[in-house]
């Protein structure tokens, strides 16, 4: 909800604003369509009834984010600040809600479900047939200010750092998969990409009962941070010596694969490797027009099963409960910090620069430069 500036009641009776926050305009990152940013002053959104103003935090940079800016995934309607893994604190609130303070440390879940249909009544609002996700469809993190209703901002301790606050969206999706995956104990497991999603599931594959963690990369950088955070071995997939000893190595011993790359390649490649009676997951975001050959004898006759899982349904309080535990290493895991006017060279150095940055924070209280 944004208004003109002559229409913001800020100090309205209904909605609880802090003097320290009574302002009319804020920066923000603008996504214009048509791979187009723009940083621009725009009205302080008014939390309406039963919503929170968070003042932001940080937010990070996410691969979708890049789908939505190249119009290759759907969702976005511009103008509308894209971002979506945000950490903020509390600066109002709308009528009705009354258990918050001022200055409280909050995460935010994006998904804003319906209420009504079918998948928001069993529960399942990542699904939802009318959902508006904050940082598509609403203003999301890459802004200074935005509103959420009350029901998706959720408390964080304050001693966890804001890398630990943007990763807690991204943890909350993966033990959504986490969950629909069913680790039996003893289990082996392949993880296929160690980026920001590989790596989170690494972190917490390495705290299950697995007999072995497997994980592969096509950046020599990444791969050895995975080795690092807890894979028992790791595979450098990036040249065709490497796929080649991987292959030589492994062939179709693992129990259970997990997609993290959001690649034909990777998925093949993985395809290639589960054992008969296993599961393959798809949970790395492949362009919407990209297909994969697939033998349906081979899931006959292997009997296996092909499962996904994507966004956070009511899995953020867990997220948030691992991360304030130290379960992530999430000061490792996000590489870098930039500002507002660095949000859409971000958006291109997650396409062009993966040796150099895993997850990339945006500040809004950072100047340019």
């Amino acid at each position: 909800m944004f208004l003109p500036l002559d229409e913001i009641p800020i100090g309205h009776e209904d909605v609880g604003v802090s003097e320290s926050e009574s302002r009319c305009s804020m920066k923000a990152a603008v996504f214009l369509g048509n791979e187009k940013i723009e940083v621009r002053e725009v009205p302080v959104p008014v939390p309406p009834p039963g919503e929170v103003l968070v003042k932001v935090r940080a937010c990070g940079v996410c691969g979708t984010d890049v789908h939505l800016y190249e119009g290759t995934a759907l969702g976005a309607t511009p103008p509308v600040a894209l971002g979506h893994e945000i950490t903020g604190t509390v600066a109002g609130w709308g009528q009705g809600v009354n258990d918050l303070t001022e200055e409280e440390t909050v995460c935010i879940d994006p998904v804003v479900g319906c209420g009504i249909c079918r998948f928001c009544r069993r529960g399942r609002t990542n699904l939802c047939e009318n959902y508006r996700i904050i940082g598509y469809a609403r203003w999301g993190g890459f802004a200074e200010y935005l509103v959420a209703p009350r029901t998706h901002v959720h408390r964080i301790a304050p001693h966890v750092s804001a890398a630990g606050g943007i990763l807690a969206e991204t943890l909350a999706c993966v033990l959504n998969g986490y969950n629909r995956l069913e680790i039996e104990p003893g289990s082996s497991v392949l993880l296929v990409g160690a980026g920001t999603v590989g790596l989170l599931w690494n972190n917490l594959i390495t705290h299950s009962c697995v007999a072995e963690l497997v994980q592969v990369d096509v950046i020599e950088e990444r791969a050895t941070l995975a080795r690092e955070l807890g894979a028992d071995r790791v595979w450098c997939t990036g040249h065709p010596d490497g796929i080649a000893d991987f292959k030589k190595e492994y062939k179709g011993d693992f129990d259970l694969v997990v997609d993290c790359s959001g690649t034909p390649d990777g998925i093949l490649l993985g395809m290639e490797h589960i054992r008969a009676g296993g599961t393959f997951m798809v949970f790395g975001v492949c362009d919407k027009n990209v297909t994969i050959p697939v033998s349906p004898f081979d899931l006959f006759n292997k009997e296996l099963r092909i499962i996904a899982a994507k966004m956070p349904p009511r899995t953020l309080a867990q997220a948030i409960r691992l991360i304030e535990a130290g379960v992530i290493d999430s000061d490792r895991i996000v590489t870098s910090t930039w500002s507002l006017e660095d949000v859409e060279s971000c958006l291109h150095r997650f396409v062009h620069n993966k040796n150099q940055d895993i997850k990339m924070s945006i500040d809004p209280s950072l100047g340019p430069g």
